[in-house]
Parts: structure tokens; C-alpha cells; sequence
């Protein structure tokens, strides 16, 4: 729900926004910059809050929240407040029910499958992704959007909620049973004695800036291309059907990638894992860069469609490995902005680098090097030895 309305449906809204307001589209922009910056504010609160209370109710009141917010934002008088309001409810919405939160609970109950645990709870995204939009576009066509904003909001209400609460358990200990068993010798010291991890401690070691820096340039590479595809496609001489099947294309490959890399995530280097997602996106940005032909296009939305597959279940592990179970909310909370501030930097900068002759070639041979300037930044992480929690240990001693 979070991912499907915010992110992928809101799109269907700013045509109905800038017609009652009367509004620019850069205004109408301006609600996606909103749920930026207030998600950066309240992703480390989101971390602090599942690491230290209940999940369930942490989710509950959340999802309770946002959908208060979703309704006040279907009464919204001006662009401006409608910015406000859903940049408010967006954040509390990624920050509460997000991968914050949904990670750091399926990272407590799993272990040895906790890869494949977090692919599939990755896979929420894409089919929220395809769900929403459908759901958004039925409600818009039998009533205004002040009436789908409101359904949303029932949506939340209704579902979400209940099975949040119902089905949500932050940690095995809270009805009475363990952590998946692991035979690894390695994986089992990491969530065994872990240390509380303060936000100081987790930005201050060296592996908060090699795994942020190095995930934030790929995701800022990856969110920038994805967005400018239908444009790409446009200018290369595509339809807009030959688009949206690009997209679709895109969100089956990302379904099974999150699969494919939880599974792997288990079973090789983590860091392996994103080097591998690294990889695909350089493939796939330079067959873009040759304007290619359907079926080379359609083997990049592919590699695209991986290269999302595989950051959050990869991602998700790494976390686990480096901060302990104990800690994890706190510590995706505090890297989420770092990963979003550069993400967002994407957008403008692909917009500078089209405009200087008016072609995609420049942006994706610059993507490429930033994309293997990612991958140089794991070259120092060191994740077989669990170094956060051990240093920590070693100063406490």
C-alpha cells in the first residue's frame, strides 16, 4: 500500500490536482519533494521507535496516522496544503510501515532464510505497484480524486489495519517462541549478545559510509533511469504501449529478482550480491546507450527490473550482518536518508546532463561510472567478522 499509492499511483493524480488548482506541474512536484524531506526526518524516528517498542503497535499507529492523513488530505483547499499534507502522511507512511519497519521485523524471526524471509516481503512493492495504480485509475474514473484519496484512506482503514494488528509480531519472544534455528557458526554470533547500537555509533564506523554511499549512488542511478524511461522511449521512436510494456516487463523481472537474490543472499558474499546488482545496471544502461532495438530493450528492462529485485533483500541482510537484529531498525533509519538525499540528486542531474544535446547517451554513460564507483566503495566493507558490533564489544570491555 505504501509503495503502490505514493510512489506508482500518485502519478495518476496530478493531472486531476493541476486542473482544480490551477497548478503548475513543477507545483504539483513540489508533493514528491514534501514526502522527501519528511521522510528523511522521520525514517530514523521510525528505526528508533521498532527497535524500542512494540512492531505491532509501532505499525498500527502508523498505518492510523496515515490514513488520518490521507483523509485531511482529500479536504485540502490549495496545492500548497496538498503538498504539506501529503508529504506528512507519505513520510509517516514510509517510516512506520516502510522497509524500516517490515525489515527489522522479518530480519527478528529469520535466520538462515533470512534473505529469501526479506525477498518476499520485498515483493510487496511490485505488486503494490501493479495493484494501486489499477485501484487508483478504477475509483478516478467513477469519481473525483477527493473521493479515491478517501478510498485509500477506507483502504488503510479497513485492510491494512486489521492486518497489521492480527498478523504482525515484532519479535518470535513476544508469543512465546525462538528465532528461526541456524547451523551457521557465523550467522549465529551475529544475533547472539548483541550490543545496543546508538545512532552515534552506527554513522560514526566506517561501514555506515561505504554501504550508504555505495546503495545511495546505485539507487540514485537506478531511480533516475527508471523515471526518464517513457521520455527514452519517446525520443528513440517508441509508443506509449511499447513503454508501459517495458514497465511491466521491468515490475516481473523485479518480482522474481527479489526472490532470486533473497535465495542467493543466503547462500554467498552479501557483498557479492550487490556487486551482481551493480553489474546489471551498467549492462542495462549501456544497452540503452546504443538506442537499441525491442528485443535489446526488452533484455535492459530486464536487467532493470533485476537490479531492483536485488537491492532491499541484499541490502536487508548486509544490515543484519553488520548492526545485529537488535539494533536494525535504528540503523536503516538512520542510513535511509542518506540513501534518499542521493537519490533525489538524481533527478536534477540527469535533467542537466539531457540538456546539453538533448540526448539520453551522456546521463548513461555518467550513471555507468557512478554505478562503478559503487561498487569500488564495498571494496573496504568488511562483513565476515560482524567489525560494528565487535568494536563496540571491544570498547565496552
Amino acid at each position: 500500500m505504501t509503495s503502490g499509492f505514493f510512489t506508482y499511483a500518485f502519478s495518476l493524480l496530478i493531472v486531476p490536482l493541476k486542473e482544480e488548482f490551477n497548478a503548475s506541474l513543477q507545483s504539483v512536484m513540489y508533493a514528491n519533494m514534501s514526502a522527501a524531506v519528511f521522510g528523511l526526518l522521520l525514517m530514523p524516528v521510525g528505526g528508533i521507535l521498532i527497535d524500542r517498542f512494540s512492531a505491532r503497535w509501532t505499525m498500527t499507529c502508523g498505518g492510523l496516522a496515515a490514513a488520518i492523513g490521507l483523509w485531511y488530505m482529500s479536504y485540502a483547499s490549495s496545492i500548497v496544503e496538498f503538498n504539506l499534507a501529503f508529504g506528512i502522511t507519505a513520510g509517516v507512511a514510509v517510516a512506520f510501515m516502510g522497509p524500516v519497519s517490515t525489515s527489522a521485523v522479518v530480519t527478528r524471526w529469520f535466520t538462515r532464510n533470512r534473505g529469501k524471509a526479506l525477498g518476499i516481503t520485498a515483493m510487496g512493492t511490485s505488486f503494490g505497484g501493479i495493484l494501486m495504480p489499477v485501484i487508483v485509475a478504477y475509483c478516478l474514473a467513477v469519481g473525483s480524486w477527493r473521493e479515491t484519496i478517501v478510498y485509500v484512506a477506507l483502504l488503510t482503514c479497513l485492510i491494512i489495519l486489521p492486518l497489521i494488528f492480527i498478523l504482525i509480531r515484532g519479535k518470535p519472544s513476544d508469543i512465546g517462541m525462538e528465532p528461526e534455528p541456524d547451523t551457521d557458526s557465523d550467522s549465529s554470533e551475529a544475533d547472539v549478545g548483541d550490543p545496543v547500537l546508538t545512532s552515534k555509533q552506527i554513522i560514526f564506523h566506517p561501514s555506515y559510509w561505504f554501504l550508504g554511499l555505495s546503495l545511495g549512488l546505485l539507487v540514485t542511478c537506478f531511480t533516475a533511469t527508471v523515471a526518464n524511461i517513457g521520455p527514452f522511449i519517446a525520443q528513440t521512436g517508441g509508443t506509449p504501449a511499447q513503454a508501459s510494456m517495458f514497465i511491466l516487463v521491468m515490475s516481473i523481472a523485479g518480482i522474481s529478482g527479489k526472490i532470486i537474490f533473497g535465495v542467493m543472499a543466503d547462500k554467498i558474499n552479501l557483498k557479492y550480491g550487490l556487486w551482481i546488482s551493480q553489474c546489471l545496471l551498467i549492462i542495462s544502461l549501456q544497452l540503452l546507450s546504443l538506442e537499441p532495438s525491442f528485443v535489446l530493450l526488452a533484455i535492459a528492462s530486464v536487467g532493470l527490473g533485476l537490479t531492483t529485485g536485488s537491492m532491499l533483500p541484499v541490502w536487508g541482510s548486509m544490515m543484519a550482518r553488520l548492526y545485529g537484529v537488535v539494533s536494525y531498525g535504528r540503523a536503516m533509519g538512520v542510513m535511509m536518508p542518506l540513501v534518499s538525499i542521493l537519490a533525489i540528486m538524481g533527478f536534477p542531474l540527469i535533467g542537466a546532463l539531457f540538456g546539453i544535446n538533448e540526448s539520453y547517451q551522456l546521463p548513461f554513460a555518467v550513471f555507468t561510472g557512478i554505478t562503478v564507483l559503487s561498487a569500488m566503495l564495498l571494496l573496504p566493507l568488511k562483513l565476515d567478522h560482524v567489525t560494528v558490533r565487535h568494536s563496540v564489544k571491544k570498547i565496552r570491555v
